[in-house]
């Protein structure tokens, strides 16, 4: 009883909570590279910058935030979960329109053949857990990968392309992905450009 009591305590929705949780997070991240490419802060407090910066950086993603923030988990209103959940999603390189895609199809039919995720692919080993929970650079190379391919309309995978065009709007959810990949490109170009110019405006 106590234990159904505390639960439905975390699952009452607060606004307040939610937006005190996803600000303070994009202040910290913008903070940070601030850190990491000012020219006057010491190379000791640089690295650990870094290292602070990923850490928060792998939990934006789709296996943390933005997952629960596309199930409308964290505001009492859909708008503000959807505008978040682009939001981290651009942060962190993941096309916010490819995974509305495949995270409903994946709940269809988990962990089947029809599932478009293969969350179990391959051997859990330690080093893939550090990267994880750390900052997953093979990761983070696959993600650029796929955006770029994403923004010229390509879908890397066969059988998620194939499931895309099995849709009665399919051609649509291709061209979605595609703008979003573009957007999301062109969005970091931007925040490199800017982080840049405030440190070293000459440069730009």
């Amino acid at each position: 009883m106590r234990l159904n009591k505390e639960m439905r305590v975390l699952l009452v929705k607060n606004n307040l909570k939610a937006f005190h949780f996803v600000f303070t997070r994009l202040i910290i991240l913008f903070l940070l590279l601030l850190i990491i490419f000012s020219s006057e802060i010491v190379l000791p407090l640089k690295i650990l910058s870094i290292v602070s910066y990923y850490v928060i950086f792998s939990f934006l993603g789709m296996a943390g935030i933005s997952h629960e923030l596309l199930h409308n988990t964290l505001f009492k209103k859909s708008v503000w979960n959807k505008i978040f959940f682009r939001t981290y999603s651009i942060l962190s390189l993941s096309n916010y329109s490819f995974y509305e895609f495949t995270h409903w199809e994946h709940h269809k039919s988990p962990l089947l053949e029809n599932d478009p995720k293969d969350l179990f692919k391959g051997r859990l080993s330690l080093k893939n857990f550090i990267l994880w929970i750390t900052f997953d650079v093979v990761s983070l190379k696959n993600r650029f990968r796929i955006l770029f391919l994403n923004a010229i309309g390509i879908i890397p995978n066969k059988k998620i392309y194939s499931q895309i065009l099995t849709q009665p709007d399919g051609i649509h959810i291709v061209r979605r992905i595609r703008r979003a990949a573009q957007f999301i490109l062109f969005t970091h170009a931007l925040i490199c450009i800017f982080v840049i110019w405030i440190n070293k405006p000459e440069m730009v």
